[in-house]
C-alpha cells in the first residue's frame, strides 16, 4: 500500500490491511478502452458460437440422482415494496420456532423463472429468465439450502431449482457442534436457532468465459442481489434474516460438495423466527 493512500485511513490502533492483490485485481479487470475491442470481438464470438448459446440455455445445475423434496406451492407476499424497505433489518435474535417449508417456498419463490423465450440467434434455443438481473443472461448464481432446524424438511443440505422450485438433497449435515464451527457461529446465535441457512454460490466460468475477469465482478454483484432479493422476500414474508460472514470457505465448500474454484461461496444468509 502507498503512502499516499495510507495518509487517508484513520489511525484505529492497526497497521492498515494490506490491499496490493485487491488493487492488482480491480485494476486488471477495469473497462477501458484500450481492451473494448477485444472484449467486444469475445462477446461477439460468444453469441454466435451455437455451443456457448446452448450453455447458456442451461444455466442451472441439475441433481438428477438426488432425493427430491417438493416445496408447499408459493403464496403472494402482500407488504408494499416501500414497507419492506422500511421494516427490512438484520434479526441477531431468533426464537428456535421452525418457520415451516412454506415460508421457505415463499421467499425462495422471489428468485423465480418470470419469463420464457429463445435466443435471437438461435431461434430453437429455449432460454429461462429469472426475476433479478444477470450479467448477459448467464445466472452464475447457485442457491443452497441447509435444513438445521426444520420440522417439515429433513436436516440436510439441498440445492434449489429455480425452475422447478424444488429442493434436491445433496448431502447431510454433520453435527450441529461441528456446523456451527464450520459456519463461525463462535456465540451460537444461530446455529441452534434459526430454520434454514441460504448458501449462495458462483459458478464463474458462466460468466468468465464472456466477460473473462470481468465476469468475476459480476458474478459477485449478482450474488449481492440475489442476497436482497431473499432478504426482501424474507421481511415481507415476517421472517427473520441475518446476512453472514463469518463462514469458512474451505469447509462451506466441503459441506455443499463443490470445488472452491470453479464454483465458489459468495453470499450467506441465515432465516428463521424473530424472537
Amino acid at each position: 500500500m502507498n503512502s499516499e493512500y495510507q495518509q487517508h485511513m484513520t489511525n484505529i490502533g492497526l497497521e492498515p490491511a494490506e490491499s496490493g492483490l485487491l488493487e492488482l485485481f480491480h485494476e486488471s479487470s477495469k473497462v477501458m478502452y484500450s481492451t473494448a475491442l477485444k472484449r467486444d470481438l469475445r462477446i461477439g464470438a460468444y453469441l454466435y458460437d451455437p455451443r456457448c448459446v446452448l450453455e447458456a440455455s442451461r444455466n442451472k445445475k441439475l441433481y438428477q440422482t438426488c432425493p427430491i423434496t417438493e416445496l408447499p406451492q408459493p403464496q403472494h407476499l402482500e407488504m408494499a415494496l416501500d414497507d419492506v424497505f422500511q421494516n427490512r433489518s438484520s434479526c441477531r435474535s431468533f426464537s428456535g420456532k421452525d418457520i415451516g417449508a412454506q415460508s421457505l417456498a415463499n421467499i425462495l419463490n422471489a428468485l423465480r423463472v418470470t419469463r420464457r423465450g429463445f435466443s435471437a440467434e438461435f431461434e430453437e434455443v429455449p432460454m429461462a429468465m429469472r426475476s433479478y438481473p444477470s450479467p448477459g443472461g448467464l445466472y452464475p448464481v447457485e442457491v443452497y439450502v441447509l435444513a438445521i432446524n426444520s420440522d417439515d424438511i429433513e436436516q440436510g443440505v439441498y440445492h434449489y431449482d429455480f425452475d422447478l422450485q424444488n429442493l434436491a438433497r445433496v448431502s447431510s449435515l454433520p453435527s450441529k457442534e461441528s456446523l456451527r464451527l464450520m459456519l463461525g457461529d463462535h456465540d451460537n446465535i444461530c446455529t441452534n436457532l434459526a430454520s434454514y441457512a441460504i448458501v449462495m454460490t458462483a459458478v464463474l466460468p458462466r460468466s468468465t468465459v464472456k466477460y473473462e475477469s470481468l465476469g468475476y465482478r459480476f458474478a459477485l454483484i449478482e450474488s449481492g442481489i440475489v442476497g436482497q432479493h431473499l432478504s426482501l422476500a424474507a421481511t415481507a414474508a415476517g421472517i427473520g434474516n441475518l446476512f453472514w460472514g463469518s463462514y469458512y470457505d474451505d469447509e462451506i465448500h466441503d459441506l455443499i460438495g463443490i470445488d472452491g474454484v470453479e464454483e465458489v461461496v459468495t453470499n450467506f444468509l441465515w432465516l428463521g423466527d424473530k424472537s
